[in-house]
């Protein structure tokens, strides 16, 4: 397992989606951040980037059956 803590912006950007998209995946419980430190900065790890694919993937398709808002 990689153990390399990659800031919110960065992982945002390695995704394609946004800051915003990162915080509201969290707050939906679909996302839970690898790390909060205290000063409240999220962090990921590498191997959460296909689970923000998935977490796109099922958004699309639910969009398009017009039962997904998030």
């Amino acid at each position: 397992m990689n153990e390399e803590l990659i800031k919110t912006g960065d992982f945002a950007k390695m995704c394609a989606v946004t800051k915003k998209a990162l915080y509201v995946y969290e707050a939906k419980g679909l996302l839970k951040p690898a790390v909060v430190k205290d000063n409240g900065y999220r962090y990921y790890r590498l191997e959460q980037v296909d689970q923000v694919a998935t977490i796109r993937h099922w958004a699309a398709a639910c969009r398009r059956l017009g039962t997904f808002s998030p």
